[in-house]
């Protein structure tokens, strides 16, 4: 009788992410993010635009969402509706004016493994975000996953986050904290 050859599909790793500072703004940062960027082409106000990015990665598609944001009421979430690998250039409709530095990273989600606690710093804070906190008008809302008042030790989660991990890290002193996510699109 012929046997059967059992199929086995590569399992993927989850990468870490060192955290060993207080973030800076209310927007938080990206873990994860398959691009996490900026740009200084200034955006007129709404209608279709093209922006020049400081760096562009095959993540980004026709159709890949982009959260275009510097903790301002401009801030939004936008739609590739082309792009350029060779320019670094991301066409989109937006919805408001941008000028200045702005930060622009992919929303697309993670899977969010084990975050492990090696040093708690002193009176600090970690807050895991589905989706990018302080988003002004972001459709869905950011989402808080946890509030973590950092001790020592391993907290697992093993979840899908579906706009994109982010976290606010505050307090006094930082500590030195680990979060392991899948970094393949979900």
């Amino acid at each position: 009788m012929p046997t059967r050859r059992e199929r086995i599909a590569p399992v993927p790793e989850y990468q870490p992410y060192n955290l060993t500072a207080k973030t800076t703004t209310s927007d938080g940062l990206a873990v994860g993010a398959l691009l996490n960027t900026t740009t200084t082409s200034s955006v007129g106000g709404a209608g279709s635009a093209t922006i020049t990015l400081a760096a562009i990665t095959s993540d980004v598609q026709i159709g890949t969402q982009l959260a275009i944001w510097n903790s301002s009421v401009a801030d939004e979430i936008v739609v590739v509706t082309a792009f350029s690998y060779t320019n670094k250039t991301v066409t989109a409709t937006f919805a408001n004016a941008h000028s200045g530095t702005t930060n622009v990273t992919t929303t697309k989600g993670v899977k969010l493994g084990t975050v492990v606690v090696n040093n708690a710093g002193s009176a600090v804070t970690l807050v895991l975000w589905n989706g990018v906190p302080g988003l002004n008008g972001a459709t869905p809302p950011a989402t808080k996953i946890g509030s973590i008042a950092c001790a020592y030790g391993t907290l697992e989660y093993f979840c899908a986050v579906d706009q994109g991990l982010w976290i606010t890290y505050t307090g006094t002193t930082a500590g030195d904290i680990t979060i392991n996510t899948l970094t393949d699109p979900i």
